[in-house]
């Protein structure tokens, strides 16, 4: 039968010799089914591919793909699942919702990726009771639930603060059919969003729990496991949990960033509200930012040191603090102005060789749009001080 296919002319005239012109025909026919099928799985992979490139353009996506199922070319559920992913990213959740049930009229199973691009699409919009229903649909089905599945389900929880549904989710992953075997194995962005969740829901001590149990789990924990455990400290006003947890990270290897340090100096400065007076280790945690952890302070690192200064009563080092944001932050501005007049100069220094022909219009356009995205006035500066700021000093 391939060869049938691949090779009509031999086919032919092998079937002609020994059967006759009745079979040459149906040869023929079969010969151009094949062909055709050929060309339509070309057809429908170039659709798919051609959704996938659309990343967030959602109309685009759909309009695609609404054109695959009026030229008949076999809409598959590759090209839905990947229009679902668009809607998704481009936060279209109704759109992706809308999808699924496009897919039931033309009689196609959606498959697990459908799914779970359409769980996450509703947890970006903060719809995560949608999401929740779309995973119990899941579950009833015979599809494969995989660790992804969950990790949606779970992430759409976490951002709405809803941590008794996420730990439910987690908790239930043994239970979940796998294929031919139960149980889901949690990974971890299972355990990042879980700790999220329970951060977002003032829930510290399962946070820290949490994170404790990945190690026991055989999951090693990454700087958004930490970062996550130590803002739920930071907020539940447990500062030496939180800066219990700063220096795992350096024993494990981990590179804490900013986020790390300003949730552990914001511990400090909230533990200073209930006279637990914590101001010098937040002051220690600003001046070791750099030496210690490779980054630097931003206004956030400063507004928090300074409401723990406020709140020990050290008003004279909050005010210096203050001094030195605003001075630095000077420098920060005149330092991005510097920079955006070389951008302009270096940009309007190659106008002479597009007028005389001989430039290149396209990398022209290209360095134009490298200007446009190094421009100072599109990027928040790091040091400004803000309203929390000024309230602190």
């Amino acid at each position: 039968a391939c060869r049938r296919v691949l090779n009509p002319h031999l086919s032919s005239r092998f079937l002609l010799a020994a059967k006759g012109r009745n079979s040459f025909t149906s040869t023929t026919f079969q010969v151009n089914d094949g062909y055709a099928m050929i060309r339509n799985q070309k057809r429908s992979k170039d659709y798919v591919k051609a959704i996938k490139d659309c990343r967030k353009d959602f109309k685009g996506a759909v309009r695609l793909l609404n054109q695959m199922r009026q030229e008949r070319q076999g809409s598959d559920v590759y090209a839905f699942a990947s229009a679902i992913s668009v809607c998704g990213n481009a936060g279209q959740w109704g759109e992706a919702l809308a999808l699924l049930s496009k897919m039931e009229y033309d009689n196609i199973e959606p498959n697990v990726v459908c799914f779970n691009s359409a769980i996450s699409a509703c947890g970006r919009a903060g719809k995560w009771q949608e999401a929740l229903k779309l995973f119990s649909t899941l579950q009833k089905r015979e599809i494969t639930i995989t660790v992804v599945s969950c990790n949606a389900a779970i992430s759409a929880c976490a951002k709405a603060g809803k941590w008794k549904e996420a730990l439910e989710i987690f908790e239930d992953m043994d239970r979940m059919q796998n294929g031919t075997t139960t149980g889901v194995a949690p990974d971890v962005v299972t355990f990042s969003a879980c700790i999220s969740a329970c951060e977002k829901g003032l829930q510290w001590a399962k946070a820290v729990q949490l994170l404790e149990m990945m190690s026991a789990c055989g999951v090693a924990p990454n700087v958004v496991s930490f970062n996550a455990a130590i803002s739920a400290c930071a907020k539940g006003r447990q500062w030496r949990r939180a800066l219990s947890l700063l220096d795992d990270m350096e024993v494990r290897g981990l590179h804490a960033d900013i986020v790390s340090v300003n949730s552990a100096v914001t511990a400090c400065a909230r533990a200073s509200e209930r006279g637990d007076v914590q101001w010098a280790s937040a002051l220690s945690l600003l001046r070791s930012t750099h030496a210690r952890f490779g980054v630097e302070p931003d206004v956030v690192t400063y507004s928090a040191a300074m409401s723990a200064c406020d709140n020990g009563g050290e008003w004279a080092q909050a005010l210096t603090l203050f001094d030195e944001l605003v001075a630095l932050a000077a420098a920060e501005k005149l330092g991005e102005e510097e920079e955006e007049e070389g951008a302009a100069e270096s940009g309007g220094g190659g106008g002479g060789s597009d007028c005389g022909g001989g430039g290149n219009p396209k990398s022209s356009s290209k360095s134009l749009g490298e200007n446009s995205n190094s421009n100072p006035k599109r990027r928040r500066l790091r040091l400004q001080p803000d309203v929390f700021v000024f309230g602190a000093a």
